[in-house]
C-alpha cells in the first residue's frame, strides 16, 4: 500500500535508511525529523503492516544543508529534490521503486513543478539502480 509518510513511520524509515546508508546517506533519528520538517512529499509502501520503501522529497527554497541541493538550489527554480529513495533489498525487482518515483511525477505535475532532481552515484557499483534510472529516463 502507498500512503503519504507520518512520523509513526520514523522506526521503519530510519531501519531501512541504515541498511542503505553506503549508498544513500547515513540518517539518525535528528536528521530524520529535520528532513521531515522540510519535505515537500514524503511517502512510503507498506506491506503487512512493514514499511518496505519510502521517498523524501524537497522543494526548492529550504535551508537544506546538502551541498547537492545547494548546487541545484542555485541553478534551477520551481524543483523538487528526491532527497533519498530506499527499497527494501529483499524486496527489489517488484517494482516499488517505479510505484514510487511513478507517484512523485504525477504529484510534482499536478503541482506543476518543473524539474526533478537527485544525486546519482555512478561510481558505486548499483548497476540495477543506475540500469533503472537510465530505462525511466531519468538520468541526464
Amino acid at each position: 500500500m502507498l500512503r503519504a509518510e507520518t512520523t509513526d513511520d520514523s522506526a521503519g524509515i530510519l531501519r531501512l535508511n541504515a541498511n542503505a546508508a553506503s549508498v544513500t546517506s547515513p540518517m539518525d533519528p535528528s536528521k530524520y525529523l529535520t528532513l521531515l520538517s522540510m519535505r515537500a512529499y514524503a511517502t512510503v509502501v507498506e506491506i503487512e503492516g512493514e514499511i518496505v520503501g519510502f521517498i523524501m522529497a524537497i522543494r526548492d527554497g529550504n535551508p537544506h544543508e546538502d551541498g547537492i541541493y545547494r548546487w541545484f538550489g542555485s541553478r534551477l527554480r520551481n524543483f523538487i529534490y528526491i532527497d533519498r529513495i530506499v527499497v527494501d533489498e529483499n524486496r527489489r525487482g517488484l517494482g516499488i521503486g517505479r510505484l514510487l518515483y511513478s507517484h512523485l511525477f504525477k504529484w510534482s505535475m499536478d503541482r506543476q513543478i518543473t524539474q526533478l532532481t537527485a544525486e546519482i552515484n555512478i561510481f558505486f557499483p548499483m548497476r540495477r539502480h543506475l540500469r533503472f534510472t537510465i530505462l525511466k529516463g531519468l538520468l541526464r
